[in-house]
């Protein structure tokens, strides 16, 4: 598994539904959920989708309320690269009526199937594959009167901006070596087990070396926050302190500092899903290039307009048929 896929995997496990959960934090409703639904209305009972990057399954979810309000009966697939939980999976198996099946650990390009599909969809992800294996996968395994409908990540939307903004607070927090100030300041604090280790620590100059260390950073940190509208990453630091002197305060200095590791490894998993996604956004000139590309596999494009969700661009849909 590459450090891409663990972060993702991580990222999935976590219960999110979609990619940016500071922007979609309930799932996707609104102009994304009747885009979908606009695909959903025109198959016909039984007929099988297959959603190509997965995820948690948020569109499968997505099309299982859809079959559950109108009555209608559909095969539903899903394909992810990342690990996705049993319970996840099987949650999602349990509350459809119709055919289920959800393929975790299994990356679009190598994926094998002898069916045809009458809906192909992909949200923020197709755009992460080898796209000259995945198109002509996808012209392969589309019927004939089928539509292949993607939603992908572009340069002009508010996720893709976000995302920036938290890889900028991620580098600020590391290059002001947050974690490590923390660290030694929970090391010189020691256990705070008795009155005695309270009344050591009020004697202690490194440890008001290092709380005042801690406290420079995190008023830089305070700054930078308020040049950002979601500054997210920047206030889990203050929420890791706050965690650490109140209510981790009677564990070990072991404790805390496995603590301490553990945050930070989720932040830099964060980082790396989020570098990620900003390197797979594609500009309007990539955008061409996907389209000619699907183009030479046998896809026709329809339909390619941005998405808006609250007045903000949220990504790019596209629509092909088979040619």
């Amino acid at each position: 598994m590459t450090n891409f896929d663990s972060a993702w995997s991580d990222f999935w496990s976590e219960g999110n539904l979609s990619s940016l959960n500071t922007t979609f934090d309930d799932g996707y409703d609104g102009s994304i959920k009747q885009m979908w639904n606009d695909s959903f209305v025109k198959l016909d009972d039984n007929a099988r989708l297959l959603d190509l990057c997965s995820g948690n399954g948020s569109i499968l979810k997505l099309a299982i309320e859809f079959c559950q309000t109108n009555e209608k009966s559909l095969e539903l697939n899903g394909i992810e690269a990342a690990k996705v939980s049993e319970s996840t999976i099987q949650e999602l198996k349990e509350s459809h009526q119709g055919i289920f099946n959800f393929y975790s650990e299994t990356k679009v390009e190598k994926f094998v199937s002898e069916k045809q599909y009458s809906l192909v969809t992909s949200q923020y992800g197709i755009e992460y594959t080898d796209w000259s294996e995945t198109l002509p996968l996808v012209a392969n395994l589309l019927k004939q009167d089928g539509e292949a409908a993607f939603f992908i990540h572009t340069d002009s939307s508010i996720v893709y901006n976000i995302a920036q903004d938290e890889l900028v607070q991620f580098e600020k927090i590391m290059s002001l070596k947050f974690f490590v100030a923390l660290k030694k300041l929970v090391r010189e604090m020691g256990d705070l087990t008795r009155p005695e280790d309270v009344e050591k620590l009020k004697q202690s100059k490194k440890a008001d070396k290092y709380r005042n260390d801690v406290n420079e950073i995190l008023a830089q940190l305070q700054e930078l926050a308020g040049a950002y509208q979601n500054a997210n990453i920047i206030y889990n630091c203050f929420e890791l302190v706050n965690a650490i002197m109140k209510d981790k305060k009677q564990e070990s200095a072991k404790d805390k500092e496995v603590f301490i590791k553990k945050t930070q490894q989720q932040l830099e998993h964060n980082a790396q899903r989020l570098q990620n996604m900003v390197d797979s956004t594609l500009t309007r000139m990539q955008r061409e290039e996907f389209i000619n590309m699907a183009k030479s596999a046998g896809l026709e494009l329809t339909f390619s307009q941005d998405v808006l969700e609250k007045g903000f661009v949220v990504g790019h849909q596209l629509k092909f048929n088979k040619s």
